[in-house]
Parts: structure tokens; sequence; C-alpha cells
């Protein structure tokens, strides 16, 4: 062996206790000197927690499973929005609504409407911007050949049927979809709650929506949709107020964050470092909401302007829906949106005492693997690049990172498209193996062509 300076860690024993089962080293030597016991460094390498189901990824399985959503809503876990809780999330929801109570009557209302929805008609709102493609669809009921009927009812069938509005008369199909805004409940809260001019009226709850795999964009978030009534000439003034609430309340959860980060001397770069600009950004008649730093600038929110009408009695409303998952990852530094669905101690631990301090990695460098997947699709199908994100998701049981489109191949003889993947999969809390990611691997071929319908190569 070439010589080596430094020390070298030897005498690996295992070992087994009530609170880990791994390995301890009880040991070191140098190349000077004989092995020494006294005073060496303890490192202690734990065997890794057992692969499992993402948890926001297990609540989807059971909503979009075939059976009667009352009980799958009944079960669901509706997550961290309690107050109890000491979660990231909650603990900016809570701040967010004391913030707000400082600058507008604030009427707080309890998420109990359907994680599920079958109204059509709410892709004409102007407050709705969900695409189809974006769906989860659910197949409810106690039929027995329920789930063979949901693979016959191709996507593009389902979407035709959506614009169409077959699905809003025709009920028979069983086919309904995971909510992807709290929008879809505009009217349900205006008869629901008391709504006054210049009263904000707040709900909050998870909302899912698929999505191209990125460690900053998730199929399932927990979103805060505000609701500012106003009557007559008073949009311009009630919508600067709006703007107003949202920027000073994310601006003092902002500094708390800061003030936490400076607190040892370890940090004070980095809090000197940490500076959050909340921006409106206009698109017509509506607005986005961007958070931004010196690293990164981030899409948080929307305003939405819902016009007077007859069912409002006159009265019209400025939503904001904001998506305080983004905002809890931005302030806290957290690069991957499943660490907030994680189970590990060493996040929890991290929150024990709701304070909210810049977030600590665990590993400074978790395996990952690359595995490539190639096939053909038929010349006169419409490959849908999201379904493919969603279904490499779910085989995976969210340990993926990154989807890369390599090549893209036109057969003029045959007519097909041949397109080539590299898959990234890498755990965000727990060590992957390589023999846990061909597995992940050789799942998704097999589940491509059972969904997509294509001929993997």
């Amino acid at each position: 062996m070439a010589a080596m300076t430094g020390f070298i860690l030897t005498s690996v024993v295992p070992f087994d206790s009530d609170q880990h089962c791994g390995y301890q080293s009880t040991g070191y030597r140098s190349q000077q000197k004989s092995f020494h016991v006294v005073g060496a460094l303890t490192h202690v390498f734990t065997r890794s927690l057992p692969l499992e189901n993402l948890a926001a990824l297990q609540l989807i399985d059971a909503l979009t499973s075939v059976q009667d959503p009352k009980c799958t809503e009944a079960a669901a876990d509706r997550g961290f929005l309690r107050n109890t809780s000491c979660h990231p999330i909650s603990v900016i929801y809570k701040e967010l609504i004391k913030r707000c109570e400082e600058k507008l009557p604030l009427n707080v209302i309890e998420d109990a409407f359907s994680l599920t929805c079958r109204d059509a008609a709410c892709f004409g709102r102007p407050s709705y911007s969900a695409a189809p493609s974006s769906l989860y669809f659910v197949m409810s009921g106690k039929d027995k050949g329920a789930s063979e009927m949901m693979d016959d009812f191709h996507k593009k069938d389902i979407r035709q049927a959506l614009y169409l509005g077959r699905i809003h008369t025709n009920p028979s199909t069983g086919l309904c979809h995971l909510r992807p805004s709290l929008t879809c409940f505009i009217d349900d809260i205006t008869r629901r709650a008391i709504l006054r001019p210049n009263d904000l009226t707040l709900v909050s709850g998870l909302v899912f929506r698929k999505c191209l795999i990125s460690p900053r964009t998730m199929p399932v978030y927990h979103e805060v949709l505000m609701m500012l009534a106003y009557r007559g000439p008073t949009l311009t003034d009630r919508l600067q107020l709006l703007m107003d609430t949202v920027k000073d309340a994310i601006d003092t959860i902002a500094a708390s964050v800061i003030l936490h980060s400076t607190e040892t001397e370890d940090n004070e770069k980095m809090g000197n470092c940490l500076r959050f600009v909340v921006t409106f950004h206009q698109n017509k008649e509506d607005y986005t909401i961007a958070l931004s730093s010196a690293d990164f600038d981030q899409i948080i929110g929307t305003i939405r302007t819902v016009p007077p009408g007859d069912q409002y009695e006159g009265l019209g409303f400025l939503t904001v829906a904001l998506n305080i998952d983004l905002v809890a990852m931005s302030l806290l530094g957290i690069e991957d949106w499943r660490m907030l669905w994680t189970e590990d101690e060493r996040f929890i631990e991290q929150c024990r005492h709701q304070d909210l301090k810049p977030f600590q990695s665990f590993s400074l460098y978790p395996p990952y693997y690359i595995h490539d997947v190639s096939f053909w699709v038929e010349g006169n199908s419409v490959f849908d690049h999201v379904e493919f994100h969603t279904i490499a998701l779910r085989m995976s049981k969210g340990n993926i990172v990154d989807v890369q489109l390599l090549d893209r191949y036109e057969n003029v003889e045959t007519g097909k498209t041949g397109l080539c993947y590299r898959m990234k999969y890498q755990s965000c809390d727990r060590a992957l193996g390589y023999t846990s990611a061909l597995t992940m691997q050789l799942l998704l071929r097999e589940e491509l062509q059972r969904s997509l319908r294509v001929l993997v190569r």
C-alpha cells in the first residue's frame, strides 16, 4: 500500500445496543507510532433505517386508491398545521396569522373541505390556475371492476371529458381529482363565513399537483388562502393593503430567522449574508409573489382578483394563495422539499423549541446512483412528461432527485419516437444502497410499459 499521511482508523468492530446497530471504531495509528486506543476519537457507524415510502406519497396513494373517499379522508393526516406542532410549517403559519391580525380584522376558518373535487366547472374560474395534466385523478367506488375501468379510461379521454364537462354531468364514471388549490372552495367559503368589506378571511390546508421532479417542486404542499373582500371602487387601495400585509408578515418572519442565525459566532457570517426581499410582479390582472435572496429567486404565491357578482352580494375578492412549504424552505435554507416530510430525529431535534433558524444538513455526501431508461413511443401518441415524472417518483418511493431527457430520436420508417431519460436516485435522510436503487429502476421499467403503454428498450 502506498504511504499515507495522517491517521488511519483501525479495529472496527460490530456492536449492538438498544438504540443503535452498526459498527464502532476503537482506535487509530499513524505512520510513526504503534496502535493507540487512549485519546482516540470514537466513530459510530449506524445502520440506515429501512427505506419506506415518503409520507407525502403515502398520503397521495391512500387518496387515489380505489375505495370510498370518505374512508380515505377520515384516515388522512392533513399535515403539520396544529397548535401543538413545532414543525417549521406550523411555526411559520402561526406567525403569519399573528402578523396579519395586526393589519386587518382576521377571520380564520378550519379546513373542513373535501380533499377531492368533482366540479369541472371550476376550470373556468379566473382564480383557478391548475391544468388538467397536473391533476391526480381518483376513481372512487366499491365496484369490483373499478380498477379496470380506470385503466381503460385513458388520460386523453379524461382531459377531453374534463374540458367538455362530461365528468361534471356524468357522475356515474366515478371520476374526481385531488384538490390542486384551496381556491376551488371560494364559493363554499363565501357561504360558510360571514364576509364583510376589509375583513381578511384565511384558511389553510394540503393541496396536490402532479409536477416534474425537482428539489423545490412538490406534489403535495401546505397552501394558505387569504381572501380580502372589497366593495365598489376600492380595489386599488385594498390590493396595496394586501400586498403590504403579506410583505410585512414575511419580512418579520425572515428577521426572526436572521436573528437566530447570528446568536452564535459560527453563524455570524451566515446571518450577515441572509437578506430576504419580497416583491410582486404583475402578469395582466394577476400578481406573483417572489421571495429573493443573494442565492435564489423563488415564486411563493399568487394574487388574483374575483370580480363582484350576484352570488357574492356585490362583493369582490382579492385572493392570495401562498405556498408556505416554499416559504419555509427559502427562509431556513432547506434545499429538498422531502426533508419537510421526514421523520428523522435529526430533523425533528432542530425544531424542538419552535425556533426558526437555518437548517443544518445531515450529510455532506449522501450516496446516489445513476440509471438510464430508453423506450419507444408510438408515432400517433402524445407522451406525457409530467406523468412520466409522477410514475418515477412513485416507483422510487420518493428517492429520486433528478430526471433528465438525454436523447430524443425520430424513426422515420416506423413513425415511432425514441426517448432516453437519466434518473438520479438519492434519499434525503438515509443511506440508499445500490441494490435498492436498481430494484426501483426495474419497477419503473415495468410500470412505464403498463401505465404509459410504451415499449421499453
